[in-house]
């Protein structure tokens, strides 16, 4: 690892970064599928890019040259800002804050039914407004629509921030454990890491593997791409080849569909998955499957959400969070001790600088969590429960990025706005507190895009060049 004195990080890549992010953020929007995936391809095409116009700057302007610093820097903050402005966060919670007054009807009674639970400050309800949002033909850059979007745009703003510095106490609490202690391999790091070495190298642009990696992945993409437009050039069948309707007989048939696929960006970051971890995912896609067969055979099947996979997957979740946490329990403890202790060695003290930066950031998020919260009038026992069930989710996410690197990871409708309903019964969370977990869907609906697992890749990467 490299001193930090020798890699430092400068105003002029956080400048950059800040700049960069706007057209990142649009293309985000406008395409969804980059923030469904782990590796962000917007984001590592532009570090691909400033890596390769790198080598002619440190060959002729040496002086303006990039370093890695400045390229790691560049990489978390358009992969941070892309996650905000993804499918999962900002592209559903807009929707989401227009969406009750705009469907409302007779018909459906939802104005005596939960209006009165929606906190005028936090949705859109102007009827002229949400027309111009859902039929077009319109601009939002008009002074009565700019009203209409100011208030909830601020408080939800305010909330997604107090959120995301949580998750940054969190990691730089857990950081040491995870990163020096346990050795976990960050698969996702790997590939913008090779590239932000020394500024860019001409050792990994002239790699033989990489360009017989490039061709056949790329030639792969290639050739489909043009059979889209021109149907006589052959497909090559590696997207989805169906096995489950091979399976025809009862109760074999109740597997359902069963695609088959070869996608060259997974496979590729299978080989930086550790062996065993590869291997569970493979086995309990099977054991998923079996669970059908079994419902079926033994009659099962017409039990609502039978086999309750969403349900067994939260709970495997929560249960990853509580190992991870178990297993670094004498590192917490440390962090304690050197919280608690005023004096040391210079490096206990940077430590200890770092760890008292991390409570500060979850507790400061914290209390702007809860007060938000209490102001929408949810329950300080609801706020608790919900919030907890949220991080322990966040932290598992986080555990697999480090530990597994897995090329996607949807967690759709298994957050705690999904959960507690099923586990403490509707009746007893209230009506006021369902409503804000309607509410609270914009950032809970599939988690692909959650930043805390890349801001601990930042933080990875960042151990790693000093």
């Amino acid at each position: 690892m490299k001193t930090p004195s020798s890699n430092p990080v400068t105003w002029r890549a956080i400048l950059l970064g800040l700049l960069l992010s706007v057209p990142h953020i649009y293309f985000s929007v406008q395409t969804p599928t980059p923030t469904t995936v782990s590796l962000v391809y917007p984001v590592l095409l532009t570090l691909l890019a400033l890596a390769a116009g790198n080598l002619a700057l440190k060959r002729w302007l040496p002086r303006v040259a990039f370093t890695q610093a400045e390229l790691i820097t560049l990489y978390t903050t358009l992969s941070i800002a892309v996650a905000f402005s993804g499918s999962d966060i900002l592209q559903i919670l807009m929707p989401v804050i227009a969406h009750a007054y705009r469907f409302a009807s007779p018909e459906n009674e939802w104005d005596t039914l939960f209006f009165r639970f929606l906190p005028d400050w936090l949705i859109v309800k102007d009827p002229a407004v949400l027309i111009g949002l859902y039929e077009g033909e319109s601009t939002l850059y008009t002074l009565a629509k700019i009203k209409a979007w100011a208030t909830p745009a601020l408080w939800w703003s305010v909330l997604l921030i107090a959120l995301t510095f949580v998750m940054l106490g969190l990691n730089v609490l857990i950081r040491r454990q995870w990163i020096h202690h346990e050795r976990l391999s960050y698969p996702i790091t790997q590939l913008p890491y090779a590239l932000a070495e020394e500024g860019g190298s001409r050792a990994f642009f002239a790699s033989p593997l990489l360009w017989v990696g490039i061709g056949v992945s790329g030639g792969i993409d290639l050739i489909n791409g043009l059979h889209a437009f021109f149907p006589m050039i052959p497909l090559l069948p590696v997207r989805s080849i169906e096995i489950g309707s091979l399976f025809r007989d009862a109760p074999w048939d109740a597997i359902g569909w069963t695609p088959l696929c070869f996608y060259p960006f997974a496979i590729g970051l299978a080989f930086l998955m550790p062996l065993d971890l590869s291997m569970s995912c493979w086995v309990f896609y099977w054991v998923w499957k079996m669970q059908y067969v079994m419902g079926d055979a033994l009659g099962l099947r017409g039990l609502p959400e039978f086999p309750y996979i969403k349900q067994q997957a939260s709970g495997a979740y929560l249960g990853i969070a509580v190992i991870a946490l178990y297993k670094g329990r004498h590192h917490l403890r440390n962090v304690a001790r050197r919280l608690a202790r005023p004096v040391g060695t210079a490096e206990e003290r940077t430590e200890r600088r770092q760890y008292r930066a991390g409570v500060g950031m979850i507790g400061g998020g914290g209390a702007v969590i809860v007060a938000f919260c209490l102001k929408a009038g949810m329950s300080l026992w609801v706020i608790g429960v919900f919030f907890a069930f949220y991080f322990l989710l966040t932290i598992s996410l986080t555990r697999l990025r480090a530990e597994l690197g897995p090329p996607v990871h949807e967690l759709y409708n298994m957050g705690p706005d999904k959960m507690l309903p099923k586990v403490l019964g509707t009746r007893m969370i209230g009506q006021q507190n369902l409503s804000m977990f309607a509410l609270f869907w914009g950032f809970n609906r599939a988690h692909r895009s959650n930043p805390m697992p890349v801001q601990l890749e930042g933080l990875k990467m960042a151990d790693a060049a000093g």
